[in-house]
């Protein structure tokens, strides 16, 4: 496995690709299930309810439907628990699935680095092709609504 996925890298064979993780809808989801059908817009956030996650959850939501209109499924992931994750969404009025990495093994996998000398599970934005393929990789900590505007220049073009 490489340390780090790059742009042009196909997922479909990595084993977290179609590893089901529990959603905050009581589905249990994996990326490969959009394999085919839509690409996905794939944001690993730090962690639910904090200031910085707040604003960039309600940027996606905000362009939810743009993303929809693309053929774009929207999927935000962080470690925190199931629970935690469908209060986040529900108090956020969020439109799409997130994820729960509880153990970090997709983000590890994907090589999504960790902030503050790794004390911070780290912020990161992935476009992936219906076909499994990496189109964008994006990660500003500090800059959450550009996660959104890069993601969709990204799915536009396609």
């Amino acid at each position: 496995m490489p340390d780090k996925i790059n742009v042009g890298d196909s997922l479909t064979d990595l084993p977290g690709y179609s590893k089901k993780l529990p959603s905050n809808d009581g589905e249990e989801r994996s990326l490969s299930q959009y394999n085919g059908e839509k690409s996905v817009v794939l944001f690993f956030f730090p962690r639910a309810a904090s200031t910085g996650c707040t604003k960039e959850v309600c940027s996606f939501r905000d362009s939810y439907n743009e993303f929809q209109s693309a053929g774009a499924q929207v999927i935000g992931i962080s470690s925190d628990s199931p629970a935690a994750l469908s209060d986040f969404a529900k108090a956020q009025r969020a439109q799409y699935p997130f994820l729960s990495d509880a153990n970090g093994e997709l983000r590890k996998e994907l090589g999504v680095q960790g902030n503050l000398l790794g004390f911070v599970p780290g912020r990161e934005t992935f476009v992936i092709s219906k076909e499994g393929v990496v189109l964008l990789r994006f990660n500003d900590g500090l800059h959450f609504n550009k996660h959104v505007q890069e993601a969709l220049k990204c799915i536009q073009k396609q």
